[in-house]
């Protein structure tokens, strides 16, 4: 699969090793993962699973302030929730770490239950 499709026609679009868009994945840089593989199998089962699941419950009761304390320690200095770990189309862990789609999801979802008690 392309990164990247032409809005309307819907055809994969490429940049090239000078990165102009071309429409042509031979001379696209090996660097930046333009051609990704289909994950589409996976993630349609994945949907299916939790469709049959249903809603996932909401947590019984918010955060204490100690684990809200935990959270806002966690964040860098420019206020995100950095990990160790690798990105897709990399083959190294960067030096500063990776932002997780997940975990930003479940710390903020516990900031705002947090919130909602209006301590």
């Amino acid at each position: 699969m392309a990164r990247f499709y032409e809005l309307e026609t819907n055809r994969p679009i490429y940049f090239d090793r000078e990165y102009q868009i071309t429409y042509c994945p031979e001379d696209v840089p090996k660097h930046y993962g333009f051609i990704r593989e289909s994950r589409l199998d996976e993630i349609e089962a994945e949907y299916e699973r939790l469709l049959a699941e249903g809603p996932t419950p909401a947590p019984t009761s918010p955060p204490s302030g100690e684990e809200v304390a935990a959270i806002i320690d966690a964040m860098d200095e420019r206020g995100a929730w950095v990990e160790e770990g690798v990105p897709d189309a990399w083959d190294r862990e960067p030096e500063t770490g990776v932002i997780e789609s997940s975990t930003f999801i479940d710390n903020v979802a516990a900031l705002c239950a947090f919130i909602s008690t209006g301590r």
